[in-house]
């Protein structure tokens, strides 16, 4: 277990083999951050700036003990890249004001984009399959203020031909285009987003019920 001392730590967090991270009093912040993490995405010509604070491409990760703000992207993202990502658990963290996306560099990229406080993303793999994200685990976090007004990067201010999608906030979300995901969400507390748990229509999640939720419009939304 790697253990990360208290105090403000002005960067963004890639994390690409296992490891064990616990925070004691901890801040991720990425105020006045350059995201500097780019890659080769679907659909894009060019490498793609992500804009998450915390980016997860490993399996058996434990990420406990932080807070995590300012991100003009996610607070915490994790995807697998074209890999089978599983045994990740995020848990006891504070997870606050992220999804900002004002001000963000160039090239810009809204692919993993998703307004949430902390996604799991199925990368796109041959047409019509997705990674399989399951086994993975959201326990014990506090996740909110993540950008209700909407999203900057998809949906800029004036205009005419957002989405629904880009016009609200989530407080965890789980994508999977097709493969089945089992996964565990349970004693979170969700507040100011507009949705609370957004699931897609492949993911099964355990532990719905235990999660609390305030200031919170819809606080489940599973099948999407």
């Amino acid at each position: 277990m790697t253990v990360v001392c208290p105090g403000t730590y002005h960067e963004q967090v890639v994390i690409r083999k296992p490891v064990s991270l616990e925070g004691r009093r901890a801040t991720i912040d990425q105020a006045g951050v350059n995201p500097g993490l780019q890659l080769p995405l679907p659909g894009f010509s060019q490498p793609q700036t992500i804009f998450a604070a915390v980016v997860i491409f490993s399996s058996d990760v434990k990420f406990s003990g932080f807070k995590v703000t300012h991100a003009q992207g996610e607070g915490i993202l994790a995807a697998g890249l074209g890999a089978e990502i599983s045994g990740i658990s995020i848990s006891h963290s504070a997870v606050v004001h992220n999804d900002l996306g004002f001000g963000v560099p160039t090239p810009k990229s809204t692919y993993f984009e998703e307004l949430s406080g902390v996604t799991f993303h199925a990368h796109t793999l041959p047409p019509g399959m997705f990674e399989d994200l399951s086994g993975n685990k959201v326990i014990g976090n506090s996740i909110g203020k993540n950008n209700t007004g909407g999203d900057p990067l998809d949906c800029p201010p004036g205009s005419t031909t957002c989405s629904p999608q880009d016009l609200v906030t989530t407080g965890i979300l789980v994508f999977s285009g097709g493969t089945p995901v089992t996964t565990t969400i349970a004693f979170n507390h969700i507040f100011d987003n507009a949705v609370g748990i957004w699931l897609s229509k492949a993911v099964t999640a355990s532990g719905l019920k235990t999660n609390t939720f305030t200031n919170v419009t819809t606080p489940i939304s599973a099948g999407n």
